[in-house]
């Protein structure tokens, strides 16, 4: 069975715009949100200081891989 390429992109949509239903109760900075984001994709842990550190997998990203 072959996937159909648009047929993806418009189940990601849905399932983007259905993740983010409502505005977060929280306000985020903008860093602080790429920071989570980041965090969720595995290239930087934080530590319980608030103090952030570039993974091996981020490493590998910002020399040469696609950073998203």
């Amino acid at each position: 069975m072959r996937i159909k390429k648009d047929l993806v992109r418009k189940v990601l949509e849905k399932l983007y715009e259905d993740y983010f239903p409502e505005p977060c109760p929280v306000e985020l900075s903008a860093v602080e949100a790429v920071v989570v984001y980041l965090k969720e994709k595995g290239l930087v842990e934080v530590s319980t200081q608030k103090r952030c550190r570039i993974t091996a997998e981020g490493i590998d990203k910002v020399e040469g891989g696609s950073l998203i």
